[in-house]
């Protein structure tokens, strides 16, 4: 009996893992495209805040502590954006990589490892390459 139940969740599993992916809108593609550049957005932006902040302690030798953590309030919410659009990111493109039946498991686990160490510069290669340039089923590109 339990060799039954263990064999019914194994099979469970597999079909939840292993789903097809329904192809996605035009529109939705596009979003996605937005979501996939937010990071270099987000990095920006944090670059930008934390250089105003470095100059401006330096030009006030004698910065008053209110100061401080009103100009470090900025710093710290852009890099919790960006760590959070990150991590949701990567996530959904290893969901997405696992998920796609297009590519073999050679590659699959390539663009795993490409997200894991590469992180936020694989995600727009990937999106380009296996989601904006999608292939149908008889191999034609739809975008």
């Amino acid at each position: 009996m339990i060799e039954i139940v263990k064999k019914r969740l194994k099979i469970a599993a597999k079909s939840v893992i292993l789903q097809k992916i329904t192809p996605m809108t035009r529109s939705s593609k596009i979003f996605l495209g937005f979501l996939t550049f937010l990071p270099f957005i987000l990095f920006a932006i944090y670059i930008a805040v934390f250089t105003t902040f470095f100059f401006e302690v330096i030009r006030h030798q004698n910065v008053e502590p209110e100061f401080v953590f009103a100009e470090v309030y900025p710093i710290i919410v852009s890099a919790v954006l960006l760590g959070l659009s990150s991590l949701g990111l990567l996530i959904y493109y290893i969901i997405h990589a696992v998920n796609n039946k297009k590519i073999d498991s050679s590659e699959r686990l390539v663009w795993i490892l490409v997200f894991l160490f590469a992180g936020m510069i694989g995600f727009p290669i990937y999106w380009y390459m296996r989601v904006w340039k999608e292939t149908t089923d008889d191999g034609q590109l739809t975008r």
